[in-house]
Formats: structure tokens, C-alpha cells, sequence
């Protein structure tokens, strides 16, 4: 994995102790960020969560692809943020894909 602050300037700077958030160019698509995502998302990181990923978009990734095979857990404040940043995503023509999905994290996107 390439280093987080030559990606995004400084995303590193902010970090969370239950969120581990991993960043990689996409080669062969424009403007595509994967973000790999290991930890857990609930009520108390999901607005840390949110701002560290509208730092990606603003560094001027419209595409992004989430790697979640590491995400142990979401609460529906986690899931209120993908919807925010999904809302953002669409106001500049971009796209969001979430991949890796574990049962239970699976099941709170289906609710």
C-alpha cells in the first residue's frame, strides 16, 4: 500500500485507533481511489470516518472504491456516512463501489 500522504496531503494526520484507512491510486481509471478499510465504523468515528474520505474527494477523486474485507463492524451512523458521501459523490458526477462486505456489516446495509 502506498503512503496515505502522498496520495491526499496530510491524511494522515488525523487518525483514529478503531478505523485504519488505507489509500491507493487506481492505475487505470481517472481520477479512482481504492480505500481500504479495517476496523469498525459506529457513532463515536463515523464523522472522522466521513471527513477523512471528503478529503479524498477534494483531492480530486471522483471514483471511489472501498475495500471493506477487514471492516469488522458498522453502525447505522457508518452507513449514514456512506449515504453523505455517496450524495456528494453524485453532485460531481462520481461513483462509489463497496466491495468485501462481511456478513453482519452486509446486514446493516440490507436494513
Amino acid at each position: 500500500m502506498a503512503d496515505n500522504n502522498l496520495i491526499v496531503p496530510n491524511f494522515d494526520d488525523e487518525t483514529d485507533i478503531n478505523l485504519t484507512i488505507g489509500l491507493e491510486k487506481e492505475k487505470h481509471i481517472n481520477n479512482c481511489c481504492v480505500i481500504s478499510l479495517d476496523g469498525y465504523i459506529d457513532t463515536y468515528n463515523s464523522l472522522f470516518f466521513q471527513n477523512q474520505i471528503q478529503r479524498v474527494i477534494k483531492a480530486g477523486f471522483s471514483k471511489l472504491i472501498f475495500d471493506c474485507t477487514a471492516l469488522a463492524y458498522i453502525a447505522s451512523t457508518g452507513f449514514g456516512s456512506f449515504s453523505i458521501i455517496l450524495k456528494d459523490l453524485n453532485n460531481i458526477k462520481g461513483d462509489l463501489v463497496i466491495f468485501g462486505l462481511q456478513k453482519k456489516v452486509l446486514d446493516v446495509f440490507h436494513v
